[in-house]
């Protein structure tokens, strides 16, 4: 096998297997969105406050 083929094989492994861990994150965070989605514009707010000089 080239060294090609050895890249694209391990190219769509790596494709597949964060596809799928893509669609475990997904439903793991769609379910415990609701207790982190009011904390994330606080904490944006908070850095925007901290002056930069």
């Amino acid at each position: 096998m080239t060294a090609e083929v050895l890249f694209n094989l391990f190219r769509n492994g790596v494709l597949v297997i964060w596809l799928h861990r893509f669609r475990f994150y997904h439903d793991f965070l769609k379910g415990i969105g609701g207790y982190f989605a009011p904390l994330l514009p606080l904490r944006n707010n908070a850095f925007k406050k901290v002056p930069l000089d």
